[in-house]
């Protein structure tokens, strides 16, 4: 770290770096917490060694929510993937101060629902994983990047987890049920990795919403499952209250209940390859478990 003070130079001439701390807690790239002073600001400073398209999409995906919507996303200081101002590709980011959103400010959970309909009022032309400023590959049916994306998924994890049958019955499964997501909607901005750590309050309100490394072109329902089944996880009050605000900018198809339990075995499927590589045993078994519960 010791070329930060050059970086943040860039942005804040003047700028005297007082504190660098590396945060671990839930990050798959570095990152740190940098505080200055002249001006007293606190940032925060993300490196990505090998793939400087996420510093790009980052920058790109805060930029768009920015501009299209009034969801609360950090400042963009400063990105460079040249690696000539720093060893790896960055991006600098204001830091939004705040906790993280709890189950009990119900009020906010609400909010947190209006904020995911309108990230989900930003559409795009076709569906796929978004790649820098792109989306690569491709799909104009959403069901056709729900299977190229499980298939990869599923490769992945014959690496890591032997246990074939699973696999097979996975497959199964999807084929039996797919057509449930067989459906035609407008790709549209899906954050992916919506929950309480990455809503942050701040003096009763919602500070900002932040990690948007996973966002995809995607269908608005995938999201939203993925959210109530980290957040809440079988709270139907909670998830009352979530929707309650969803529903004020964005909608439900009548089918979201019967396509949701696809949707759980594909985000569980992409969570048990995650944990292998991660090497976490409690949660490829917690993964591993939904899979079982919803193939069985």
């Amino acid at each position: 770290m010791n070329n930060v003070g050059v970086v943040i130079s860039k942005v804040f001439p003047l700028a005297k770096v007082t504190s660098i701390r590396h945060i671990k807690k839930g990050c798959v790239n570095k990152t740190f917490d940098i505080k200055i002073t002249n001006p007293k600001k606190e940032l925060i400073f993300r490196l990505f060694p090998n793939e400087g398209w996420k510093a790009e999409k980052e920058s790109y995906i805060y930029s768009l929510i920015k501009q299209k919507t009034d969801v609360p996303v950090p400042k963009i200081r400063l990105i460079d993937t040249s690696k000539k101002l720093y060893s790896d590709s960055f991006i600098l980011l204001s830091k939004i101060k705040g906790r993280e959103l709890k189950k009990s400010d119900k009020k906010l959970i609400v909010k947190a629902g209006e904020y995911l309909a309108k990230i989900h009022s930003i559409k795009f032309n076709k569906f796929g994983w978004i790649i820098g400023k792109k989306i690569e590959p491709k799909f104009n049916k959403w069901i056709n990047f729900c299977e190229y994306d499980l298939n990869l998924k599923l490769k992945g994890l014959q690496k890591y987890y032997k246990n074939k049958d699973l696999v097979k019955k996975i497959k199964e499964y999807f084929k039996k049920n797919k057509k449930i997501i067989n459906i035609k909607t407008k790709p549209c901005l899906i954050h992916k990795d919506y929950h309480f750590s990455h809503i942050l309050v701040n003096k009763g309100k919602i500070a900002g919403i932040i990690d948007v490394e996973w966002a995809t072109a995607g269908h608005n329902e995938l999201d939203i499952t993925k959210s109530l089944m980290w957040m809440f996880k079988g709270d139907k009050n909670l998830e009352k209250l979530f929707l309650k605000g969803y529903k004020k900018y964005g909608k439900l198809s009548k089918d979201f209940e019967k396509r949701r339990q696809v949707y759980e075995m594909l985000i569980a499927t992409s969570s048990l390859l995650f944990s292998c590589q991660l090497k976490n045993n409690k949660w490829l078994k917690h993964n591993l478990k939904k899979i079982e519960s919803i193939i069985k």
